[in-house]
């Protein structure tokens, strides 16, 4: 068996894909392999998987007809044969200056979440966060320390997740939604029984880059998180440990919703439905909600909401560690 299966979807990034596996290729891994699965591209990025996987036998190549992100990831994850699977974008890449074959050979949890590094291709600037903590105990105290920190993220891209895991509770992403990270690392982290930080920058997520799903947001953005948030607000939970850690990390995430009605049209209904889900800011751990809290006291939401985008605009940016 493989130790790590890396699995990156493929649309339309012939500018970018070069720069993706050469950033993996030049770290020289053992017992590994790519899987590049291209899904429907119409531009010469087809091409390109092909051209590497004829040069190096630990790349394989899948062309499909398009399915989306989650279709693409799904694909990879059928396909591969590794201990353990890592999910890459294929307009982002690997850290220079990172010995991957080190973190490789220290996998032994479910879970292993690394840093990352935030690109600013239009400025050429690097923007880098803080070490995460080490904690240990149960994954529901693990997760509400992480959430009380904010360093735990929804990405699928930075972490690296034992495939058994995936493969026996069937944790394949939702296919035609957006947020899908959100919904997938949920149901993930119901199901490990470890997890450990590797304070590494690993991963060089592109930020604003022209054309990218992340840079376009309308209706459905909102109506997709809004039903994630609902289903996990109303999901019966086993144990209330972890509950109570989930509602705090929904919390975080309705933050990130009131701002996106407030800068995007949203229908009376749809905003009705939303505002109902207030409850969720009780569960204030995250310095984000304790601060949405505060300014919708003072404020008001509307009002609020405005300055809490400019807090998370300077935090983005790397300008406040809070």
């Amino acid at each position: 068996m493989k130790k790590l299966s890396i699995i990156i979807p493929v649309y339309n990034v012939e500018k970018y894909l070069d720069n993706c596996l050469n950033s993996i290729l030049e770290k020289n891994l053992e017992n590994y392999e790519i899987i590049l699965v291209n899904d429907g591209s119409t531009d010469s990025s087809g091409k390109i998987c092909n051209k590497y996987a004829n040069e190096y036998n630990e790349i394989k190549v899948f062309h499909q007809e398009n399915k989306g992100l989650s279709g693409a990831r799904n694909t990879g994850i059928m396909h591969a044969e590794g201990e353990f699977l890592m999910f890459v974008d294929s307009d982002d890449f690997i850290s220079k200056d990172i010995k991957l074959n080190d973190v490789i050979e220290k996998l032994n949890c479910d879970v292993t979440q690394y840093k990352w590094i935030y690109y600013y291709e239009n400025k050429n600037k690097y923007v880098y966060f803080s070490n995460h903590n080490q904690y240990k105990g149960s994954i529901a105290n693990i997760l509400r320390k992480k959430i009380r920190d904010g360093t735990i993220s929804v990405s699928a891209c930075d972490k690296i997740v034992r495939r058994k895991i995936v493969i026996d509770n069937k944790l394949f992403f939702k296919e035609g939604i957006l947020s899908e990270d959100l919904d997938w690392s949920l149901r993930l982290y119901l199901k490990i029984q470890s997890i450990q930080d590797i304070n590494q920058d690993i991963y060089v997520y592109r930020q604003q880059r022209k054309g990218s799903i992340t840079n376009k947001i309308g209706k459905k953005n909102i109506l997709d998180l809004y039903n994630i948030l609902y289903y996990w607000y109303h999901y019966e939970y086993e144990k209330e440990q972890f509950k109570i850690a989930y509602y705090n990390y929904l919390a975080y995430h309705y933050v990130i919703l009131l701002m996106l009605i407030n800068k995007y049209n949203c229908d009376k209904e749809l905003k009705s439905k939303i505002y109902a889900l207030e409850d969720l800011l009780n569960y204030s751990e995250n310095n984000k909600v304790r601060l949405c809290n505060r300014l919708f006291n003072t404020f008001g939401k509307k009002t609020g909401i405005y300055i809490l985008k400019i807090y998370n605009f300077l935090k983005n940016k790397g300008l406040i560690k809070i």
